[in-house]
């Protein structure tokens, strides 16, 4: 049965009281076609799969990443909840929506949905801004944006294609 958006908000009310309160949520990084590493172990000269709006994936070589330090930031951010995972970003974390459209996660709706590595949307069931830990990174490989298409600033993070930092600071909300 598809949940209209009332349905939809009632879930999230309904479920938001089940969360439970884990003392970091992982955020794994796809590093090649079938490996997720934690995004904190991932250094510039590391190589991440990466791809632009077309969804093309290729391996690039990281050239930022400023981490966390390894200690779990406890500072507001977006808890995404989908299918049996979970995703703490940001609130300017700009993710791909299944439409081909970016967009900040302070700007979600829950009848948005999400685009996995090959484009399938992924039903967000509920999402909450607060306080939760999560290793945050800055990761990109490339300082520049060159192209429409965005090569090589998308990456996917616990399943979601995320923009990467340098598509973060730059990209224009449209």
């Amino acid at each position: 049965m598809e949940r209209t958006a009332e349905n939809k908000a009632l879930h999230a009310a309904n479920s938001a009281a089940e969360l439970s309160s884990p003392s970091s949520f992982e955020t794994l990084i796809q590093v090649d076609a079938s490996r997720f590493l934690p995004i904190e172990t991932i250094s510039a000269g590391d190589s991440i799969l990466v791809a632009g709006k077309d969804l093309k994936w290729e391996k690039r070589t990281v050239q930022l990443a400023a981490n966390s330090l390894n200690i779990p930031r406890n500072t507001t951010s977006m808890l995404i909840s989908y299918g049996n995972k979970q995703l703490a970003v940001p609130l300017d974390q700009l993710l791909l929506l299944s439409n081909g459209e970016l967009t900040r996660a302070s700007k979600l709706s829950l009848t948005d949905t999400l685009s996995d590595a090959n484009g399938n949307p992924i039903t967000i069931e509920l999402f909450q801004i607060g306080n939760f830990p999560h290793m945050c990174s800055n990761i990109a490989t490339s300082l520049r944006l060159e192209d429409a298409n965005l090569s090589g600033h998308l990456f996917v993070l616990n399943g979601v294609v995320c923009g990467d930092y340098t598509l973060q600071l730059f990209y224009k909300d449209r």
